[in-house]
Formats: C-alpha cells, structure tokens, sequence
C-alpha cells in the first residue's frame, strides 16, 4: 500500500465511514500542499472549501443510510482547498471497499487547473484564430477573384490591341469591323465590373431575418 501511494500518478485519498483520511499518496501530499502526517486521522473535509467542508459529514451520512449516489462511483468536477487557503478546481472519482464489517472510499483526485487555464486561454485566442481564419480565406477569395477578373481584363487588352492596329495599317477600316471589336471591349469590361459587383453584395452586411419556426415533430 505505501508503495502504491507513493508511486501512483493521481492523488488519492483514503478515508474511513466517518470521513476520516487513512492515507494520503504522495502526488496527493504536493497538490494540497500537506504531509500525510498532517491529514491522517483527520477529517477529509479539510481538504475543501466552504460550503463543501461544512456540508460533507451529512453527504456521506445521507449516502450510508440511503445508497444514494452523487460521486461515489459516479465522478464529479469539485473544489479543493490547499493547505496555504487556495482553491483549485479538481475532478474526483470515489470508489468503495466493503470488508470486515467496515468501508473504505478511495477517492482518486486530479487536478484540472491547467486544463482550465488552458481552455480559457483558447477561448481567449478564439476571435484571433477566427480572424486568422477569415484572412486566409479572404486571401484564397482574393486569389480566385484575380483570376476571374483577369480574364476578361486579358480579353480587353487584346481586343483594345486589335483595334489599335486596325487603326494603324491605315487604309480604310471597316466600320463594322471596328465596331464589333469595340463592342467586344465594352462587354468584357462589364463582365469584370460585374464580377466585382457580385463580391461586393457577397461581403455586405445585411439585415437579418427572423422567423418563428415550429419545432414540434410532425406526424
């Protein structure tokens, strides 16, 4: 048993029916900041803060005589209390030795402040990674409507160059002739404004529509 309490990775505490500790493991020693000797033999609700302290005698009472279960076997998310007063939110899991005419419960106790700190961090970093996120598409819309605006762009420029050296060769040029490769200018420039114009009402804040819905299932 000393061995086990001294190796296992999880804090875990040991406590008898009246909610008195038995045994304290050593990672269970630096997560409350006590020694063994300071807990042992007494009770564990020492190890949390108020209104938890006051109120565990009557949880553990009210388990023995009614078998109702709110941890033990179940698990729970909980507060601890250190031995310098702070808290710590912690997950507990309990577990229960029947033998010899008396119980034991084993809690198994990990502590979940980094995890916390952590999740809050990511949600603290979300709006930036949401802006990031967005720039990169932007960036690949920006990239795709370069491409599309390009082409009929292109397409102007070579019409614009035909009519230049249509104008050059001297001679007459034929009026039709002319006016259809102005005309094919005229188009491909309004398909480039058009693709615009359809990014602009893409990107544009709307008004939003809201609608009452029936949710109930229908038959």
């Amino acid at each position: 048993m000393r061995s086990i309490l001294d190796t296992i990775p999880d804090a875990m505490v040991v406590i008898d029916e009246r909610g008195i500790v038995q045994s304290l493991s050593a990672t269970a020693e630096r997560m409350f900041g006590f020694t063994a000797d300071e807990v042992c033999g007494r009770n564990v609700s020492m190890l949390m803060p108020s209104p938890h302290r006051e109120n565990h005698d009557d949880y553990l009472a009210r388990y023995l005589r009614t078998g109702e279960r709110r941890i033990i076997g179940l698990g729970r998310v909980v507060a601890g209390q250190r031995k310098d007063g702070t808290t710590f939110p912690m997950e507990l899991e309990v577990g229960e030795v029947r033998g010899r005419g008396h119980r034991l419960f084993t809690g198994f106790v990990r502590d979940l402040s980094e995890r916390q700190h952590t999740e809050r961090r990511l949600q603290e970093l979300q709006p930036e990674l949401s802006h990031v996120s967005r720039l990169t598409e932007m960036g690949q819309m920006v990239s795709a409507l370069a491409n599309e605006v390009n082409q009929p762009l292109t397409a102007a420029t070579n019409y614009v160059e035909a009519a230049r050296l249509m104008l050059a060769g001297g001679g007459d040029v034929a009026f039709d002739r002319l006016t259809r490769v102005v005309g094919n200018v005229a188009a491909q420039i309004t398909r480039a404004t058009q693709i615009i114009q359809r990014l602009r009402e893409f990107i544009k804040k709307g008004e939003t529509e809201q609608r009452a819905e029936d949710v109930s299932p229908r038959t």
